[in-house]
This record gives structure tokens, sequence and C-alpha cells, in this order.
């Protein structure tokens, strides 16, 4: 949900959506690496009779909680880089609730233009908890070669 925009403003669009594989999806491949997007992508577009140069207040409620690192992605251009690109956009994250401001026309609106409308295509991700390294131990062969060596060396120590 939002709010923002003044009387009669609200959703023209809103869609969850995959991170790969939906026409309104990123380009396959182009996520930044490692990071882990559990809920997919929002995609929605706010313009039903909005005021241009609008700031909307948005609050995501996630159906699970998300780790503490979790920063909201998204996948279009910005003022300073009109190609489309992955980028973080501020936002609180707490919990299972993600809450973000985006304004019309500025960062996080993908058509740039004060226009009284959001196009808005992002989503919630972190960096997964790495798996523990393994520790590399002695084939089981070598491990009884050196049992026995220790032993014979034990042996050898008790004959003298």
């Amino acid at each position: 949900c939002f709010i923002g925009g003044g009387p009669g403003c609200g959703f023209g669009e809103v869609a969850y959506i995959a991170l790969s594989g939906d026409p309104l999806s990123p380009p396959a491949g182009s996520a930044p690496d490692g990071l882990l997007f559990p809920h997919g992508l929002v995609v929605h577009r706010i313009g039903e009779a909005c005021d241009p140069g609008f700031t909307a207040d948005f609050t995501w409620e996630l159906p699970t909680s998300m780790p503490e690192d979790t920063l909201l992605w998204k996948y279009g251009p910005t003022p300073d880089d009109r190609s489309p690109h992955w980028y973080s956009l501020p936002a609180v994250v707490s919990g299972n609730i993600v809450s973000f401001s985006i304004t019309d026309g500025a960062l996080g609106d993908n058509d740039l233009a004060e226009n009284g409308t959001i196009v808005d295509p992002g989503g919630p991700a972190f960096v997964p908890a790495e798996a523990p390294t393994p520790i590399p131990s002695l084939h089981w062969l070598a491990l009884a070669l050196l049992s026995l060596m220790l032993g014979l060396l034990g042996a050898q120590r008790r004959w003298r």
C-alpha cells in the first residue's frame, strides 16, 4: 500500500513477478551476483489522478521476515544513469515490513518524469549466509596408514 499523491491518487497496476522469466522481469542474469530475492519483484504503476511531483510512502508486508542486511533493489534508470541498471533504494526493512518513499520523477520512478505517475519495479534482496566451508581431510586409507605408522613408532619406542 502507499499514501500520498493527492485525493483520488491510486494504483494503476500491481504485479508480483519472478526475478526472471516474466515479460516484465529485468533481463535474465542481470541481477547483482550473490543476491537472493526470496519474494521476487513487485511491479506497480501509480498514476490514477495523482499530483505531478508527488511523493508516495510505501509499506509492503512480506510473507516472511527478512534478514537485517536486506536492501530494496530496483531495476531501471536513475537520474545520474539513464540506462536501466540495478541499484539499491533507501528503505527500512524490519522483519517482514519494508517501508520506502519514491518521488514522482526522481530516484525510484522508472519514467523519471514529474507526470503524476510512478513506475516502480523492485524487491527486497539480501546476500545469503555462506555455507560453512568444509575442512579438508585425508582419505580413509591415508588415515589408516598414518595410524599404522604412529602405532609402529609407539611400539618401537616401547621395545627400546
